[in-house]
Parts: structure tokens; C-alpha cells; sequence
């Protein structure tokens, strides 16, 4: 009996500690857990809108529950369990069959439309709005070290099958479109496409979001 009173009260205390770990990370970071920003920028890009009705719809959309499979991962790594944020990411892959590497950051607005055959390496450095289709790569052009991986800038649309590879910085308020290669830099309030890619378009840094995902049918 004293045993069973023991173990429930370690239980008791350990959840008490993540919570209070849980607190001081949201403290810290101002209350910034993403996980709603992520939401309302699927809302948007899905409806154009991010009320409380629209960010709802969205948590039964494709995607979502892989968004916040990531984002508790990376939760649990900032507060010292990150066995439970390895676990948590191989659930994902198993799951979803979406590859995000344990390093891998990416900022507020944080959005897998489809996330089937998605690959994230894990030292790829993401800005705020990033939307990404179903089987895109972002990650190595090569093995080997120094392992060199892209930099994305805020506000951007990768398409379905595109591939970001290598030591390569894509700018803010970018689209790229479906099936393409990108394995240079690519500048600001551009649309690229094709293999390689190249740009197609230009646009001005007011016409965006990405987010609103003229590239591809919803």
C-alpha cells in the first residue's frame, strides 16, 4: 500500500515539474508555444481568414497533426526530454511519412498542407510563414562535412515535389513552384520554377503572402 502511495505521488511530482518546466519555457519565450500561430496560417492560407471558427476547421485538415507532432517535439527538447521530442518525431514518420530532422527550426506560421513524403534535414534554419506541399526535400546537396543546408527566409510557399538543396539562402516572400530544383540562392519577392530552377516571375514585397498558396488547388 505504501508503495502504491509512493509511486503515485513521484507520478504527481514529475508531472508537477514538467508543468512548471512547461511555464517557465512559455515565460521565456512570451507565451510563444507557435502551435496557434501555426494554425491561424493554415486558416488563412486554406480561407483567407484566421477567426476562431476557421482556425478550428483546420485541426481536422491533413497536416495539422503532423505540425504539432513537430512542434511538441521541439517542447519537450528545450526542457531537457528529448527522448520523449525523438520519440514524438518518430511517431510523425510513422504516421505521416514525413521526415523532420530533430535540429530542424522553423519559425511562427509553420505549415504542412500535405505532409506525405516530406524531408526536413535537421539543421535547416526556417523563417515565419513557411507552407510546404507534400514530398519536398530541404536538405544536403552531398555527403560529407561541413553538411551545408538551405536558409529560408520568412513568407514562403515550396510547391509539391520541390527540392531545396544545399548551402543555398531563399529570400523573403518566395514561391516555388511544383516539382522544381532549387540549388541557388534565390532573392526576395520572386516566383521560381523548373530544373533548375529559375525565376518566373517577380513580385512586390506587398503582394504576397505565399501563404495564400496561389500555386497550388485547394
Amino acid at each position: 500500500m505504501q508503495g502504491k502511495v509512493l509511486a503515485s505521488r513521484y507520478r504527481l511530482e514529475s508531472q508537477l515539474r514538467t508543468g512548471l518546466r512547461f511555464a517557465e519555457y512559455e515565460l521565456q519565450n512570451k507565451g510563444d508555444f507557435m502551435i496557434i500561430d501555426d494554425l491561424k496560417c493554415k486558416a488563412e492560407c486554406y480561407y483567407g481568414k484566421t477567426s476562431s471558427r476557421h482556425v478550428l476547421q483546420v485541426l481536422l485538415t491533413d497536416g495539422t497533426s503532423a505540425v504539432a507532432l513537430y512542434r511538441l517535439a521541439k517542447f519537450f527538447q528545450k526542457i531537457g526530454l528529448g527522448v520523449i521530442g525523438w520519440f514524438l518525431l518518430e511517431i510523425n514518420k510513422l504516421l505521416h511519412g514525413c521526415v523532420i530532422g530533430r535540429g530542424a527550426e522553423f519559425g511562427k506560421g509553420f505549415v504542412l498542407m500535405h505532409p506525405i513524403g516530406v524531408i526536413i534535414n535537421g539543421a535547416v534554419q526556417g523563417g515565419e510563414k513557411v507552407v510546404i506541399e507534400s514530398g519536398v526535400v530541404i536538405g544536403a546537396s552531398r555527403n560529407g562535412l561541413p553538411v551545408q543546408v538551405p536558409v529560408l527566409g520568412n513568407n514562403i510557399f515550396i510547391g509539391a515535389g520541390a527540392k531545396v538543396l544545399g548551402g543555398i539562402r531563399v529570400g523573403n516572400n518566395v514561391k516555388i513552384g511544383a516539382n522544381a530544383v532549387v540549388v541557388k540562392d534565390v532573392s526576395d519577392d520572386v516566383t521560381v520554377a523548373g530544373i533548375p530552377a529559375r525565376i518566373i516571375s517577380q513580385h512586390h514585397s506587398s503582394q504576397p503572402p505565399a501563404i495564400s498558396c496561389q500555386l497550388s488547388d485547394r
